[in-house]
């Protein structure tokens, strides 16, 4: 299998426009950085650098996501979805070994680069665990990614088409926050409920109002945030900030719960949510 590897690291190369960025980090016992995030142009020798990959003696996939994963922090253009392409032919022998924490894990360290990184995962021949690669796309901060199951080498070639193609989409927007004051006597900043950022896993929970920030995000993606208001509270005062294209932008609503804002010229509510 380490010849598909090996392939596999040599088409994407191969795909990639002369400014885009790519790292390769290998993990066995370990994980180590072979090549540190540089754009294409700046790369000597990678045909010879894939050649020289190896099939270790362990699978220690939690190194590999953590230290791959947070490679993508020191990628560019925040515009652009960032790509994690975990290639395994192997289960895990070395670290985490369970795939609810080891998703948990790849969702904290892709919310920890600040930036909006899709997870593929490419599982070669019956040896890797097909429940933990099918299950890691799913750890995307970003648009989510795929699963693909290689049994022969004949199979590359299209999963690194889908994996590339589904990344190349500008973002329109970068840098959102979002804020929920409840209009009590005394107005108090809502607290959201939702993955934590910071920590070994993506525990769910009450977040600190000033940790909403959501790196990037296309037009055509929708995120759902729940703000927790005071219940005495006669409404709430919502603000969104955002870099577009044409700089810094920002939102200011007042929201009353007595109103209806359904029909408010810079809101849309799904239709399948009630508003009174």
């Amino acid at each position: 299998a380490i010849e598909q590897v090996q392939e596999t690291c040599m088409q994407v190369f191969t795909a990639l426009k002369v400014h885009d960025r790519i790292s390769i980090v290998s993990f066995s016992t370990e994980a180590v950085v072979i090549l540190p995030m540089r754009t294409k142009a700046d790369v000597v020798g990678f045909f010879e650098l894939c050649q020289g990959l190896r099939a270790g003696g362990g699978t220690n996939i939690e190194a590999g996501l953590r230290k791959g994963i947070g490679q993508l922090a020191e990628a560019g253009d925040g515009r652009n979805t960032a790509l994690a392409i975990v290639l395994s032919d192997g289960s895990p022998n070395g670290g985490e070994r369970s795939t609810d924490a080891l998703c948990s894990i790849a969702a904290a360290v892709a919310l920890q680069s600040d930036r909006n990184v899709t997870i593929h995962a490419l599982g070669f021949t019956e040896g890797h665990r097909v429940e933990l690669m099918s299950k890691l796309p799913q750890a995307s901060s970003g648009p989510p990614g795929s699963y693909y199951y290689l049994g022969t080498q004949a199979d590359v070639p299209a999963a690194v088409g889908d994996c590339l193609g589904a990344g190349s989409a500008p973002m329109p927007c970068r840098g959102l926050k979002a804020s929920v004051t409840g209009l009590t006597s005394s107005p108090v900043n809502c607290s959201w409920y939702g993955p934590a950022t910071t920590g070994d896993g993506a525990l769910l929970g009450m977040q600190p109002p000033e940790n909403l920030c959501i790196s990037a995000l296309q037009s055509c993606q929708r995120q759902v945030v729940l703000f927790v208001v005071p219940l005495d509270a006669s409404g709430a005062l919502l603000r969104l900030t955002w870099e577009s294209g044409i700089g810094m932008e920002d939102l200011e609503v007042q929201l009353s719960w007595s109103e209806s804002f359904i029909n408010h010229d810079r809101i849309t509510v799904p239709d399948n949510i009630p508003v009174s």
